[in-house]
């Protein structure tokens, strides 16, 4: 049975709360370091204003101590000085000394009535706090950013071993299937040989899927190695690409059987020699799912697959004289999720071949009119 994937991938609400959580905790720790710092000034000055100012506050004089008091005042953090003797103010910075969310108040003197008594509140400027509010966002942000990453190497990482778990359990099935070719062969050998061949397919995308996990060590890998492309089978000849592709023609004759006004032509251009490195169960697929969509676009006509060579490339070109695609769906095709014209599509196929013809180093380019039919070309290097 395939394993719940929510199982080992906590629901994104929990995901949320975590990030709030953690992004409330940093700001918290950057307050406090900004407070702290504020309160080391505000005690530095009590120290030091009280031991270089002892005479004057001791004697009361008034007139020394407003001079001093002017130049401290210049201190950009001293939002609010304010002196004073018997509760008579004699010198004052700010008419208020309210209370801000960091700022640190600090008195001197006042043992008695008639000494001399400093209330002295400590603040950061405007700049300063538009820069720590600009520290704050860069925090929420950078957090923001790397907890959209960890959710997605996990869901990645989670989907990569629900992928093993369906490769295992698809085998079971395909035994199946595999007795019921052989039950059939004699009644129908061309159905028989139709059910033969998916089912290898199936068969080979399957070991191919526990290969790629096991290569890969999923459950101790980093990010950065699972984007790795799927690793690339041995190298194939000519002759062996050419029995691939007639025998994919084949069974696509069979399996639409029922289209006898579209031609299916496959013309072979290739000489003994060329060689490619090509996972080769993944380019079935790509090549299957193309001439899929070539019959759904196309009511009666032809759908020709050529292989030929340029210079270093291979090219596979699928044609068809299908209804097209104007350049509203050309500009959005390739897009994970778009599918056109296919009310049950999922937008995976293309975006998918695009991705692995390109890891591969190859290229995949799609040409289409309205009424003109469509030409998709995949061009891969051969030695």
């Amino acid at each position: 049975m395939l394993k719940n994937p929510r199982a080992s991938f906590r629901p994104p609400t929990q995901n949320h709360l975590s990030l709030a959580i953690t992004i409330i905790v940093s700001w918290l720790i950057t307050i406090t370091a900004f407070d702290k710092f504020l309160s080391h000034i505000a005690e530095e000055f009590r120290e030091n204003f009280a031991y270089q100012n002892q005479a004057e506050i001791a004697a009361s004089d008034i007139f020394r101590l407003s001079q001093k008091l002017n130049i401290v005042s210049q201190n950009s953090l001293i939002s609010c000085l304010k002196a004073q003797r018997a509760g008579h103010v004699f010198y004052e910075k700010s008419p208020s000394c309210k209370s801000t969310t960091l700022s640190r108040q600090i008195s001197i003197g006042g043992e008695t009535e008639e000494s001399i008594f400093l209330q002295v509140r400590f603040s950061y400027p405007k700049t300063t706090n538009y820069m720590i509010l600009a520290i704050l966002f860069l925090e929420a942000a950078f957090l923001g950013l790397v907890f959209q990453k960890w959710w997605q190497y996990r869901f990645r990482k989670n989907a990569i071993e629900l992928a093993k778990q369906m490769a295992h359990d698809i085998r079971s099935p395909l035994t199946a299937l595999s007795v019921l070719s052989e039950r059939l062969s004699k009644q129908s050998p061309q159905e028989a040989q139709l059910l033969e061949s998916a089912s290898k397919q199936i068969h080979s995308l399957a070991t191919g899927m526990l290969d790629f996990e096991r290569k890969h060590k999923i459950s101790h890998s980093t990010p950065a190695q699972i984007s790795k492309p799927m690793p690339m089978e041995p190298t194939i000849s000519s002759k062996e690409l050419k029995e691939f592709c007639a025998t994919l023609i084949q069974r696509k004759y069979l399996e639409f059987n029922d289209r006898q006004n579209i031609k299916l032509n496959l013309y072979w251009h290739l000489s003994e020699n060329a060689k490619l490195n090509l996972n080769i169960s993944a380019f079935e697929a790509i090549i299957s799912n193309l001439i899929n969509n070539s019959f759904e676009a196309t009511e009666s006509g032809f759908i020709t697959f050529t292989v030929e060579r340029s210079n270093d490339q291979i090219i596979f070109e699928i044609r068809d004289s299908g209804k097209g695609m104007s350049a509203e769906v050309m500009a959005k095709l390739g897009e994970r999720g778009f599918s056109h014209d296919k009310p049950h599509g999922n937008g995976l196929a293309i975006s998918h071949a695009k991705e692995l013809i390109k890891s591969w180093g190859g290229k995949f380019t799609v040409h289409s009119q309205p009424r003109f039919g469509t030409t998709v070309k995949i061009s891969l290097a051969t030695f």
